[in-house]
C-alpha cells in the first residue's frame, strides 16, 4: 500500500458510478424536502401577517377577525356593544336588544304609547287591533253600524250586503234578476240581463246572435255583423277580413300565454273547463325608517292584480292566487346588492264571468347590521295555485 506515516490519517477517495434508479429516488426526496421547507416558510409568513384576535379564512385566502371583533384596516378591534345591546349573529357588530332602537352609537328605549305594542322586530311599535296610529299615539277605530274592523285591524269596512257612503254603511238593494257582487258591497245583473239604472232588463237576442263574454250584451255569430238591433250577413270580403282578424287574435293570445314576464297565469277547472287567469297590474313600495331616520327597518310591498274567469255556471269557483316579490337592497354594510324573496297567498270566490281587481301585501324586514338605505322591487309575479268548483 506504499509507505505509511504515523499520525497521518489515510484518505481513501472512492469513485461512485452513477446509477439511474438511485438518482431518481434522490431527486424525489430532494423535491419533497424543498416543498416542506417552502410550506413551512409560507406558513410562518402567513402566521406573522395575521393580526391579533384573527384566524385564517377557511373559505378563501387571507384572514378574518374572531367573533367579538371587527376589522379596522389591518387590525381587529374589539366590538363593544353599548348598554341594552348585544353582539349580532356574525359577532362582528352589535344590535339593540328588543324594546330598544339604535340612535347613533346608543340604544334608546322604545316609548310604546297606550293601546300599542312592540312590533315583530322589537325596535318599534304598532297600534293594537281596533286602533290606528295618529302621530305618536293610537286612536280607537270608530266602527259605524253594519260594519266591522278590517283584516289589518286598523280601519273598518262595511259588512257583506252593505256599501260605504261617507262614514256610514247602507244596505245594498239588489233588484230582481241580480245578485250581490263578489265583494258584496254592490250588485250586478245575472247573465242574460243588462243593467238599466237600478234595474236589470232581459236581453232580447236578435236572429244570428248570442250572449257576449260578459253575459250582459249580445254579439253576432260568425259570418254576421251588428247593424242596429240585428245581425246581417257579411259579404265575402268582410268574412275574409273577419277570419284574418280572428287568426291574428289567436296568435296574439298564444304569444301572450308564452310570455312569462307578463306575470299572467291561467289554470283550468277540470269539471267545467272554465279558465281563471291572473295578471299583475301594478306594485307599490313603502319603506319605513328607523326612529333615528338613518336606515330602513322594513318595507311593505303591495301587489295589485286582476283576476277573471270565463266560467258560465250557476255555482262559483274557488281560486288560490300566490304572489311572489323579489326585493333588492343595499346598505352601509353591504358590498353588493342583496336580494330577498317573499310570497303571500289570497283566496277568491268567482261567479260566472267575474272580473276582479285585488291586491296582496308582502313585508320585508331588514337586520339593523346591514343599515339598509336603498330598496327596490326586482320582480313581482302572481300565479294561480289551484281552481276548484264550489
Amino acid at each position: 500500500m506504499g509507505s505509511e506515516h504515523p499520525g497521518v490519517m489515510k484518505l481513501n477517495i472512492v469513485t461512485a458510478r452513477i446509477v439511474p434508479g438511485v438518482t431518481r429516488v434522490l431527486s424525489i426526496r430532494l423535491l419533497l424536502v424543498t416543498a416542506f421547507l417552502v410550506s413551512a416558510f409560507l406558513e410562518s409568513a402567513i402566521a406573522q401577517s395575521i393580526p391579533d384576535n384573527a384566524s385564517p379564512n377557511r373559505f378563501g385566502g387571507g384572514w378574518i377577525c374572531n367573533k367579538g371583533y371587527a376589522q379596522s384596516g389591518n387590525r381587529c378591534v374589539k366590538v363593544v356593544p353599548p348598554e341594552n345591546a348585544s353582539l349580532i349573529y356574525l359577532g362582528n357588530g352589535w344590535q339593540c336588544n328588543q324594546g330598544y332602537y339604535q340612535s347613533g352609537q346608543a340604544c334608546v328605549s322604545v316609548a310604546v304609547p297606550e293601546h300599542a305594542a312592540l312590533d315583530h322586530l322589537g325596535h318599534g311599535w304598532q297600534c293594537n287591533r281596533r286602533f290606528y296610529q295618529t302621530g305618536q299615539s293610537c286612536t280607537p277605530v270608530a266602527v259605524p253600524e253594519n260594519a266591522s274592523v278590517d283584516y289589518l285591524g286598523h280601519n273598518w269596512q262595511c259588512n257583506r250586503g252593505f256599501f260605504q257612503s261617507g262614514h256610514s254603511c247602507f244596505p245594498v238593494v239588489v233588484p230582481k234578476d241580480a245578485f250581490l257582487a263578489y265583494l258584496a258591497h254592490g250588485w250586478q245583473c245575472n247573465p242574460g240581463f243588462s243593467q238599466s239604472g237600478a234595474s236589470c232588463l232581459r236581453l232580447t237576442l236578435p236572429e244570428h246572435a248570442r250572449l257576449g263574454w260578459t253575459g250582459h250584451d249580445w254579439i253576432c255569430e260568425k259570418g254576421f255583423k251588428k247593424t242596429g238591433n240585428g245581425c246581417v250577413e257579411m259579404t265575402a270580403q268582410e268574412t275574409q277580413s273577419q277570419n284574418q282578424q280572428a287568426a291574428a287574435l289567436s296568435k296574439a293570445i298564444q304569444r301572450r300565454r308564452l310570455e312569462t314576464a307578463s306575470g299572467e297565469s291561467c289554470e283550468t277547472e277540470d269539471s267545467t273547463g272554465a279558465n281563471v287567469c291572473v295578471t299583475v297590474t301594478n306594485t307599490t313600495l313603502d319603506c319605513h325608517k328607523s326612529f333615528d331616520g338613518t336606515q330602513y327597518r322594513d318595507c311593505d310591498v303591495d301587489v295589485f292584480y286582476s283576476l277573471q274567469t270565463d266560467y258560465r255556471g250557476n255555482s262559483s269557483l274557488n281560486a288560490e292566487v300566490d304572489c311572489t316579490v323579489e326585493l333588492s337592497y343595499t346598505g352601509r354594510n353591504t358590498v353588493i346588492a342583496k336580494t330577498d324573496s317573499e310570497s303571500n297567498t289570497n283566496s277568491h270566490s268567482l261567479d260566472a264571468f267575474d272580473r276582479l281587481s285585488e291586491s296582496v301585501g308582502i313585508n320585508f324586514s331588514f337586520s339593523s347590521f346591514y343599515e339598509v338605505t336603498r330598496a327596490k322591487i326586482s320582480s313581482a309575479e302572481c300565479r294561480i295555485e289551484s281552481v276548484d268548483l264550489d
